[in-house]
């Protein structure tokens, strides 16, 4: 995988970010809004310092939760690159990424809803409820201080997410383990404006603007994976013609 390559699949990750992280916000808004009104309720006034102070213990769950991000792509990384290296003894190298691009293709087919009893967009709903129930997580909402925070955040990147899940199999691809961590962590720094205008605001983005987002962000997971199975293709039959 050349340079240029990798450059544009960290860009994809991160407009796909931009995009789909309307519909984290979908999926998590109930948790997110309950951190913003207990934070809120903690300060009795609104002052400039109060605000920037909440600010900065948004920014520690976001770290947080980039932190666990960065952790799954270094292992999904990891899980590609063993694949890769048994793959190219046998001589199934390029066969692994056609392979790999159409699993995109198919992570991204199921995020836009089109396969027929799947649905991607939806899934993590019920994983969510049992989560909001524990009692560690409402622990963690009630403390003010930052590793409190950052742990929150950590435990919010671990929810099922189908969006989440797609960004993997596509970091999966990426050269190395560390390769595949920026890419998660590239992906985690999208998703932060959204989340933090739903944490500030306390208010959920509407459904359709939902909704488009994650069409947008299935789109650019299915033309990132046409592109891998084009690559390996062309490599496969460029090799047949000499």
């Amino acid at each position: 995988m050349t340079d240029s390559t990798i450059i544009t699949t960290y860009i994809a990750l991160l407009l796909a970010a931009l995009a789909g992280s309307l519909h984290c916000v979908g999926m998590c808004g109930p948790i997110l809004i309950a951190f913003s009104n207990t934070i809120d309720a903690s300060n009795s006034s609104s002052s400039s310092s109060q605000r920037t102070g909440i600010s900065w213990r948004f920014l520690w769950y976001h770290v947080g939760r980039i932190w666990t991000y960065g952790m799954l792509g270094l292992l999904a990384g990891y899980v590609g690159c063993c694949m890769r290296h048994g793959s190219s003894l046998m001589g199934w190298q390029q066969s692994l990424g056609i392979a790999a691009g159409t699993v995109v293709v198919l992570v991204g087919l199921a995020l836009l809803g089109v396969i027929p009893g799947v649905r991607l967009d939806k899934f993590g709903a019920c994983g969510l409820k049992k989560v909001w129930t524990m009692p560690l997580l409402r622990g963690l909402l009630k403390h003010r201080g930052a590793t409190s925070r950052v742990l929150l955040g950590a435990l919010m990147g671990l929810l099922p997410c189908g969006l989440v899940y797609s960004m993997l199999a596509i970091v999966a691809t990426l050269p190395t383990p560390m390769h595949a961590a920026l890419g998660m962590i590239i992906f985690g720094v999208g998703t932060v404006p959204s989340l933090t205008a739903a944490l500030m605001t306390s208010h959920l983005i509407p459904v359709r603007w939902r909704s488009a987002g994650t069409r947008l962000a299935a789109i650019m997971i299915i033309a990132t994976g046409v592109i891998m199975a084009a690559r390996s293709t062309i490599i496969i039959c460029n090799g047949h013609g000499t």
